[in-house]
């Protein structure tokens, strides 16, 4: 028999080994009770600053809503508030074109479904001071728009000579609106940066009497119609007629000695 050459009993390595893993285990066990504890008390804040209610048709269930007090700010005599900026009474070509835009985070905008009728939709435009309105068809898509200018043209009357359709009031305003898909629009980041006489040279360019103002979301691309520029509001700040006589006047003055009105 080989004579042992640890020259200590082993259980004197042994024991201190196990006491040393059950301190370990008793500090780790100390330290998840701890922080149990915390989570439960965290949770228990949380609980009582909300409404909990348990899905039972038992109202002893539901529990009574505890509301907290907001903090005060202290105030002082200032200027500082939010105000709707108003446009310039004097609109130069070479001013901010954005400032021209009917915003409809502003102005509510006129809607109407396309199953209404032209003379519907003149009505909502006397009631207002917006001379647009957007047509919706019932999956609450906007399908295009109607102005003021193509009800009062000769397009309805023509409408009118070659349908049986007897009256103005019964004019469908699908057959006088312009879809949706034949409206140029601008990026509002666009429009932030150009002039009203780009806008303007704009309009003229497109033929249009009116361009959506879109918000594109750089994600999924998604165009949100944020407002609407209108020749007929252009030329009420600028005092004349300006379609096709796009000049380099800089002032209501200069536009109206150039156009020779």
């Amino acid at each position: 028999m080989k004579k042992d050459p640890w020259p200590f009993p082993r259980t004197a390595l042994v024991k201190p080994v196990i006491e040393m893993f059950s301190s370990g285990i008793a500090s780790i066990k100390a330290e998840l009770e701890l922080r149990n504890a915390k989570l439960a008390s965290q949770t228990h804040v949380i609980l009582k600053s909300a409404l909990l209610i348990i899905p039972s048709h038992n109202k002893e269930h539901v529990m009574p809503i505890q509301y907290v007090t907001l903090p005060a700010v202290t105030m002082t005599k200032n200027k500082s508030i939010t105000r709707v900026q108003e446009p310039p009474q004097v609109v130069h070509l070479n001013d901010a074109a954005v400032n021209l835009m009917i915003d409809f985070k502003i102005i509510t905008p006129l809607c109407i479904t396309d199953d209404h009728t032209m003379f519907q939709a003149r009505m909502k435009m006397q009631q207002s001071n917006l001379h647009i309105i957007l047509v919706f068809n019932d999956q609450d898509e906007l399908v295009g728009l109607l102005s003021q200018e193509q009800i009062l043209s000769e397009d309805p009357i023509k409408m009118i000579h070659d349908t049986r359709i007897t009256s103005r009031k019964e004019v469908p305003i699908t057959q006088v609106m312009t879809p949706i898909e034949s409206i140029q629009a601008i990026n509002l980041y666009n429009l932030e940066h150009a002039s009203v006489g780009s806008a303007i040279k704009t309009l003229n360019e497109w033929q249009q009497d009116y361009a959506l103002v879109v918000e594109i979301d750089q994600t999924n691309l998604n165009r949100n119609v944020r407002g609407v520029l209108l020749a007929s509001h252009i030329r009420s700040q600028l005092g004349e007629p300006f379609r096709n006589k796009l000049t380099e006047a800089n002032t209501v003055v200069e536009l109206t000695q150039t156009l020779d009105i």
